[in-house]
Formats: C-alpha cells, structure tokens, sequence
C-alpha cells in the first residue's frame, strides 16, 4: 500500500507500526476527522503532556494509553497494519 511518506497519516501509521504509540497519538491529534475516537485519543495526549493533572482527576495511565491505542487501532486498522507488513525501513535511525 503506497501512501506519500510526508503525510500526517502517513507518519501515524509508520509509528503505529514500529510501536511508538506516545508519537502515534501525538500525530493523530493533528488529524481532523478522529470521530468517536476522538476523545480518548485526545485524553492520551493530554495525560502525555500532564500526567500530574490527569493523576490528580483519578485517571489512571495505562488505561488513558490503552483506550488511545486501542482508539488508534480501530481507527486506522487496515491501513497500519499494511505498513506494518511492509516492513517499511524509512523509520530506521541514521548514524
């Protein structure tokens, strides 16, 4: 599956696809049509931004970052895990 890499859903699913949910959520947020999902994927980010604010409301982090993940992998299903299987080595660090 061939998307333009400088995409914002581009870089969603590439992060998505090598597990690095924090900068998956981040990248999500700046997407406009989140819909259901919206709200706990916003939550997540948030929470990333200030856990101090969310401990003190009675949020626990694992399950703010498990409701965004799995938010994340229903929105986006079909087409991360199409990334995922390419084994895509553009996210690849440089030396």
């Amino acid at each position: 599956m061939s998307l333009d890499p400088t995409t914002k859903l581009a870089k969603v699913r590439e992060a998505m696809a090598v597990g690095d949910w924090e900068e998956a959520i981040r990248l999500a947020c700046k997407l406009r049509s989140l819909g259901k999902y919206q709200k706990a994927i916003f939550r997540a980010k948030d929470f990333i931004g200030n856990p101090s604010l969310y401990q003190q409301m009675g949020f626990n982090r694992e399950e703010v970052m498990a409701a965004a993940i799995a938010a994340l992998k229903e929105k986006f299903s079909k087409s991360w895990e199409a990334v995922k299987k390419n084994d895509n080595p553009s996210r690849t660090k440089e030396e």
